[in-house]
């Protein structure tokens, strides 16, 4: 089995000059993990420093007579009154109410209660219309539609992974927790 060259014609299996050393990988990507953990660190380091300096509360400038006659009064037995500040005068913008549509969430379900024998996406609401594809037990469809009753079975519109779209009977299919 460690033949390097074959026995019938005498070629050898791989070339000498050909196989390629990949050690030049090693430091490469101990190079790279160090950018990633640098990278990751400023990204700390700034998220601190911004929720350090949203805390901070910027108090309003006071208007210079204002702080002159601060600095002048006398201390009392009474405490002086807070000086006041006006609001400062702000806009507002009024927008136009919007129409926001809204998908509904996609529902999905799978296979299932077929015994291990799967089922089919069919063309129509019909046992006998011609099936478009099988799936085992488990396989997790898309429901796309509204349901119909076909002599007295619900059947349900679905579309799988691929784009294909049909029926299958509803005691085919159980609810699904998770998508595709």
């Amino acid at each position: 089995m460690s033949a390097r060259s074959c026995e019938w014609c005498g070629r050898s299996f791989v070339a000498d000059g050909r196989q390629r050393s990949v050690s030049w990988l090693v430091p490469v990507s101990g190079i790279l993990i160090g950018m990633l953990a640098v990278l990751l660190l400023v990204l700390a380091f700034a998220s601190v420093r911004s929720s350090q300096s949203a805390r901070v509360v910027a108090e309003p400038p006071l208007s210079a007579a204002l702080s002159e006659e601060i600095e002048e009064a006398t201390p009392t037995a009474e405490p002086a009154p807070s000086p006041t500040s006006l609001p400062t005068p702000t806009t507002v913008i009024v927008l136009p109410p919007q129409t926001v549509a809204v998908a509904p969430a996609s529902e999905y379900v799978r296979i299932a209660n077929t015994g291990g024998s799967g089922a089919f996406i069919r063309r129509e609401p019909r046992s006998d219309a011609p099936g478009i594809v099988a799936y085992r037990d488990g396989t997790a469809l898309r429901l796309v539609g509204a349901d119909t009753t076909v002599d007295g079975r619900v059947w349900r519109q679905v579309e799988d992974t691929r784009g294909n779209r049909g029926w299958t009977p509803q005691e085919y299919l159980d609810p699904s927790p998770t998508g595709f």
